[in-house]
């Protein structure tokens, strides 16, 4: 527990802080509209990648892009939120030194953990062990950065640290499926979080923080916990070790998913390679030829030369007893020649 000398000392540096915010500026104004032009762009992009997928039947790959759509979404909404409230150019309201007091005091006593730096600027909890989904993902650290409330008044005031990192198997910057480089995707909790930082209650916004990190919202993932411990199948959704990484899309796919192509042995799903039409094997693009004819695409072992005019045809457009191909065949068939006249026996004079 922290003395009242030194909660006071807190409670005014974060009254001196808010103080220092002020009404929102055509520089603001600015920022925020690049920055809702960015994830407009992203948003775009995720519903591209999602139609992609629909497209190629890609359903469990499909649904993945369709949660980062959500996701994508809902940071647009936050941003919208944001500039729609300092849009209104609302005068800021500073909290009574006695209330941060209050909070400040309630939050020792709603939390086991707490702790503060006046210097670094940021009070914080620590949670305990989170387990989502039989996952454990160790303890956090909530720290407000409080010296942030002179800028900004938002989600982005907090930091989420792991005191015990155990990330996403693909991506380490990911330490819980609302977590990522420490910025927590607060979901619907984002603008009550802002509320209550607007009026000073702290205890509320580590509240709604901490419930969002004990509770799995599957709509508002970096990282689902699905995926966890190593990506499904691009494809059937199958959540497999043995995995193989095609080289055209760049997805992983379990082995039902992927073969090599016949030709160069290189990984490919089934979505980025064709087959032979000769022998029906799968072939990559880059090792498929068109014959001669421009009828067939097949590898080079179905490739045959024509006897006739040795040029390169599919062994199926090659005729087996002759070895030609249909236009050296329709020029060799003509007509036989008349049989020659049997020779006079010479007659002594």
């Amino acid at each position: 527990m922290f003395s009242t000398r030194e909660l006071v000392r807190l409670a005014w540096r974060i009254q001196a802080t808010i103080a220092k915010r002020n009404r929102y500026s055509a520089g603001d104004q600015q920022s925020d509209w690049q920055r809702l032009e960015q994830l407009l762009q992203e948003v775009q992009f995720q519903r591209r990648l999602v139609e992609t997928c629909h497209a190629r039947g890609w359903r469990f790959a499909g649904a993945e892009k369709q949660r980062d759509l959500t996701q994508s979404m809902l940071a647009c909404e936050t941003a919208m939120s944001r500039m729609r409230e300092h849009w209104r150019d609302r005068a800021v309201t500073i909290p009574h030194l006695s209330d941060l007091l209050a909070e400040l005091r309630y939050l020792q006593c709603e939390f086991d953990n707490v702790s503060f730096d006046v210097q670094e600027g940021f009070i914080a909890i620590q949670t305990r062990s989170i387990i989502l989904d039989g996952i454990d993902l160790g303890p956090f650290l909530v720290k407000l950065c409080w010296l942030r409330l002179a800028e900004r008044c938002d989600i982005e005031c907090f930091e989420i640290i792991a005191l015990d990192p155990r990330p996403a198997e693909n991506d380490e910057s990911v330490t819980h499926p609302h977590v990522r480089d420490r910025r927590l995707c607060g979901g619907e909790a984002t603008v009550p979080v802002q509320h209550a930082l607007e009026q000073g209650r702290f205890v509320d916004a580590f509240c709604l923080v901490n419930s969002v990190l004990t509770n799995y919202n599957a709509s508002s993932v970096y990282v689902a916990l699905a995926d966890w411990n190593g990506a499904a199948c691009w494809n059937c959704g199958t959540n497999e070790d043995d995995r193989s990484f095609c080289e055209r899309c760049e997805h992983d796919f379990c082995c039902d998913c992927i073969v090599s192509c016949k030709a160069c042995n290189r990984y490919y799903c089934s979505g980025c390679q064709d087959r032979c039409e000769v022998c029906d094997e799968p072939c990559c693009g880059r090792c498929l030829v068109t014959s001669a004819s421009g009828d067939v695409s097949c590898c080079a072992d179905c490739l045959t030369a024509c006897a006739g005019c040795e040029e390169s045809f599919a062994s199926s457009e090659i005729e087996e007893t002759t070895g030609l191909c249909l236009n050296c065949r329709e020029d060799a068939e003509v007509e036989p020649a008349s049989p020659e006249a049997p020779l006079e026996p010479m007659v002594n004079a």
